[in-house]
């Protein structure tokens, strides 16, 4: 559901709130979109504030998803960035190939017109989807502090300071006395071997 309220645009759904484009939180249920739990845990938050903090501003949100697997917005924004790299590359793949190797050019050639135009449910394939992503996610959060631990001390820092705190390349530069250039390659190199590790791994 997205509503304005004074002049923000919110957008609110079971599993997360967003304002103005910014993430409050995010749930991911570990156990009926995943099929596991992680340490115990049937959830897993993300959020761009400390739990603390968090857990002040929606504690009768975050109730139902208690207890859970708290994440920062710097530990979940590589995993985000990488699903939707895999997703786009995915989806290309889907849109361009058939189940026989053809590409959409033989397409129509080779497969009866009806087969290609058929109307597949859009709930179906969402829930596919969607269920493949979670699983994905699952897997990448059980192995993101030894993803996080293949960084160096100031990659780390700088990854926390643009997902966590929300701060541009400009201004980590200011605070590092350093160049822009370098915050954005330094993060731009980080996600590479993010999700490199990521590939290595699965």
């Amino acid at each position: 559901m997205k509503i304005k309220i004074d002049g923000h645009t919110v957008v609110v759904n079971k599993m997360s709130i967003y304002i103005d484009g910014k993430m409050e939180f995010q749930a991911v249920n570990l156990i009926a979109e995943y099929g596991q739990k992680l340490n115990g845990c049937k959830y897993a938050v993300a959020s761009r504030y400390p739990q603390e903090r968090l857990e002040e501003l929606y504690k009768e949100n975050l109730k139902k998803f208690s207890p859970y697997i708290y994440l920062t917005e710097a530990q979940y924004g590589p995993i985000r960035d990488f699903n939707n790299n895999e997703n786009k590359h995915h989806m290309r793949d889907v849109n361009n190939h058939d189940d026989y190797g053809y590409t959409e050019d033989y397409m129509e050639v080779m497969h009866d017109c009806e087969l290609l135009c058929a109307d597949p449910d859009p709930d179906v394939l969402t829930s596919i989807i969607e269920r493949e992503e979670a699983q994905k996610m699952a897997k990448y959060i059980a192995v993101l502090p030894a993803a996080l631990a293949t960084l160096t001390e100031k990659q780390r820092k700088r990854l926390m300071m643009h997902f966590y705190e929300g701060m541009t390349f400009r201004e980590i530069a200011a605070v590092e006395g350093t160049y822009e250039n370098a915050i954005d390659y330094s993060i731009q190199s980080s996600k590479k071997q993010l999700a490199k590790f990521f590939k290595i791994v699965f």
